[in-house]
């Protein structure tokens, strides 16, 4: 094996800490969408950001971060404030039950990223993006460790399947 169960034991704690920021953050961003409008969104960025958007006028990113919100209708931001939440709470109660270090939460956790990479794959298929392509492979990334991780927590149990 290349890397030891501890050095494994390592990045999946990473891996964990990074999902509790990620989830967090989407079930805020969730919260925004159903308590701000997109002009308030946008001047929330714009203040954030401040002339960098407008020295990077080709970049995709930015681009998206100065006009993204502009143009969004009372009805697609409510579905997006509905998906951000559901997904971002999801996510910390799995997060959450990694953290305890509840076993039964491993194979869940793993049922549920592994939906939605197959979301994002999906995305990814119709519109392509470099950068949920990247999210996607660490989420598989993380699916594996979650993988790992459960062998080694029932190993330091001593329970068998």
């Amino acid at each position: 094996m290349l890397l030891s169960k501890e050095k494994l034991h390592a990045f999946f704690e990473v891996g964990v800490a990074i999902k509790a920021v990620d989830s967090i953050a989407e079930a805020a961003l969730g919260i925004l969408f159903l308590t701000l409008t997109s002009q308030t969104v946008n001047k929330i960025i714009f203040f954030i950001f401040g002339d960098e958007l407008t020295e990077q006028p080709r970049d995709a990113i930015w681009n998206v971060l100065l006009h993204g919100f502009n143009g969004l209708s009372a009805s697609m931001q409510s579905f997006l404030a509905i998906i951000f939440l559901a997904h971002g709470a999801v996510k910390i109660l799995l997060v959450l039950g990694l953290v305890k270090k509840k076993l039964w939460v491993y194979p869940d956790a793993t049922a549920a990223f592994g939906c939605f990479v197959a979301y994002q794959i999906y995305h990814i298929i119709y519109a392509s993006s470099l950068i949920l392509e990247l999210l996607t492979a660490l989420d598989v990334l993380f699916i594996w460790l979650i993988i790992q991780e459960y062998q080694y927590q029932k190993h330091i149990l001593r329970i068998e399947p």
